[in-house]
């Protein structure tokens, strides 16, 4: 149960409480990635003491040996984690491409290796360690039922929840980088003629940077002396949150449909969700962005799902 626990305050830690100026600081140096792993110190602290109020473990000192050794090899992994990605940053002989995979697989690789240490630490540390993990991956290689207490399964499947949430979220996003679309006008063409009676007014293309700018100008110089033959569609950008949380929702809802077998109702979720986009589906960037990321996001929450109602 300890290693469940610990497991999950990580992921608390992790992500829930590094806000974005942790993660600014850490970029920075040693300061940012230490105040980021007090955070986590104080986080196991607070998990621990609440398990063992409630009866989920039993506390002893050396629980405290153990937490202080998870949070020094965090500290050193974060260290080595962002000198690495400041090189991939810095590095000139790949294409961003190629550096948004290695970013991704760097993040993966960091995430293994913070959970791998809390179990194999635990293994160092204690004799009687906690048998829920390695019983869970035993029935997971031998395909036959799992075997946990209600309190078991309740703490793993906050623990999918988390990952579902966060560490899939920020990983698609990674992934995505590369192909988020950076215009956001739709022109379509239209059938007519081009008419100037003012030698001073001439048509030029809009710029993506500054559409708004240019249309009202435009618009002023040409009054009734132009009859312009194209369409010009302004496609503001939606708040910095609301992909995150469109995501988030999306990829909960698709685990609990999973849970309850309802994997028809998936279909019609993400009917739901390009109806919301779908004057922008005529810019093809924008097309393939967004089925990679629903894709992506399909992928990670059906799985999610089907291990959460494999572990009840």
């Amino acid at each position: 149960m300890l290693i469940l626990i610990l497991i999950l305050a990580h992921l608390i830690a992790d992500y829930p409480l590094q806000t974005n100026k942790i993660i600014e600081k850490k970029l920075q140096g040693f300061v940012g990635v230490l105040q980021h792993v007090v955070i986590h110190l104080f986080t196991y602290v607070v998990i621990i003491f609440i398990s063992s109020s409630i009866g989920l473990i039993n506390f002893n000192y050396l629980i405290l040996f153990y937490v202080f050794l998870i949070c020094l090899a965090h500290l050193l992994i974060d260290l080595i984690k962002e000198n690495l990605n400041n090189r991939i940053a810095k590095c000139k002989g790949f294409s961003s491409y190629q550096k948004s995979i290695m970013s991704a697989i760097l993040y993966i690789s960091d995430q293994v290796i913070h959970l791998g240490s809390i179990v194999i630490l635990s293994l160092m540390v204690f004799e009687n360690y906690d048998k829920a993990v390695t019983n869970l991956f035993s029935n997971l290689i031998s395909s036959g039922s799992v075997n946990l207490e209600i309190d078991e399964k309740v703490i793993i499947t906050l623990i999918i929840i988390l990952v579902n949430t966060y560490f899939s979220g920020y990983l698609i996003s990674i992934i995505l980088k590369e192909f988020k679309p950076t215009n956001k006008v739709t022109e379509t063409i239209i059938e007519g003629s081009f008419i100037n009676n003012n030698a001073d007014v001439t048509y030029e293309r809009f710029s993506t940077d500054t559409i708004e700018n240019d249309w009202v100008t435009y618009s002023t110089k040409s009054k009734e002396d132009i009859k312009l033959n194209k369409k010009i569609s302004i496609i503001s950008d939606s708040p910095a949150k609301a992909g995150m949380w469109i995501g988030i929702l999306e990829r909960n809802l698709i685990l609990l449909l999973c849970v309850s077998n309802s994997l028809s109702s998936i279909g019609f979720l993400i009917a739901m969700k390009a109806l919301t986009r779908f004057k922008q589906f005529d810019d093809k960037s924008f097309s393939e962005y967004y089925l990679i990321g629903t894709m992506l996001s399909i992928i990670f929450g059906m799985s999610a799902g089907f291990i959460t109602k494999f572990i009840w």
